[in-house]
């Protein structure tokens, strides 16, 4: 079974091609042996900053919930990384 699927962060950030999926595998195999979240793992290794991680998380929740596209959440997340807006300030960009 792929650890990588439905909307979580590992998919988002393999499919917008921030982290390859050796990458997310190596650091999911290192949260579950340390019971961290995947975000911290990825922020110790210095692959996500902590608002990189924030970002990331609120758009997995708006993808689950429905409220937005994995495109929008894409543009959104590219967005905020690139101008330091909130998730919330980029989707406000071009919803």
């Amino acid at each position: 079974m792929n650890k990588i699927s439905g909307t979580n962060m590992g998919e988002l950030l393999v499919e917008m091609g921030w982290l390859t999926a050796t990458e997310i595998e190596a650091a999911l195999s290192v949260a579950h042996e340390t019971e961290q979240p995947l975000g911290h793992i990825l922020m110790l290794r210095g692959k996500l900053t902590s608002k990189e991680v924030q970002a990331f998380i609120l758009a997995q929740s708006l993808l689950r919930d429905g409220y937005i596209e994995k495109s929008d959440a894409r543009r959104a997340l590219t967005i905020s990384t690139w101008s330091g807006l909130s998730l919330e300030d980029s989707l406000l960009v071009f919803l």
